[in-house]
């Protein structure tokens, strides 16, 4: 329920739905990411097929979407290990690593990513090659100039309560 609010909070904040009409991508995106972490948060929690099955399958349509659900692996980690430890602190069952899980997920989310993605339906994998010379490419082009342009942007246009929250942690 916390997780479905967080995500809904996003989706209703000023500042996301004002970038969502730059970017078109950034809304279902950000649905796609939302959905995504939840599945994963219960597949980890109940260590079933069918929910490593709907992780990866909600994974590969948000890298399909944006690269930015490259992230989800770190996010995934870091909530197993957050949650195990959390339960070590609790005298609880810690969560047991899913080896037989990932590889469903991984070959779940895969076929989502390239069933929806009409560009690679042919020559695979020079156009996946293409996708990451463009990413890396991304990565190493300076913004100089234009260096506090976000955190200026984020200031202006970001509620004050939000920010507030944000500063107490």
């Amino acid at each position: 329920l916390a997780g479905a609010g967080a995500g809904a909070a996003l989706l209703l904040a000023p500042r996301f739905l004002c970038d969502a009409f730059d970017n078109l991508k950034d809304a279902p995106e950000a649905v796609l990411y939302a959905l995504a972490l939840l599945a994963w948060a219960s597949a980890l929690r109940r260590a079933r097929p069918a929910g490593f099955a709907l992780a990866g399958l909600l994974t590969g349509l948000a890298l399909a979407q944006k690269a930015n659900a490259l992230f989800l692996p770190v996010h995934v980690l870091t909530f197993f290990a957050l949650a195990n430890l959390r339960r070590w602190r609790r005298g609880e069952a810690r969560l047991a690593f899913p080896w037989a899980g990932l590889p469903l997920a991984a070959a779940c989310g895969v076929a989502a990513w390239l069933a929806v993605s009409p560009m690679l339906w042919s020559d695979t994998l020079r156009r996946v090659l293409i996708q990451v010379d463009y990413f890396a490419g991304q990565g190493a082009q300076s913004y100089v100039a234009q260096d506090w342009d976000g955190p200026r942007a984020f200031l202006l246009t970001t509620p004050p309560a939000l920010l507030l929250l944000a500063a107490l942690g």
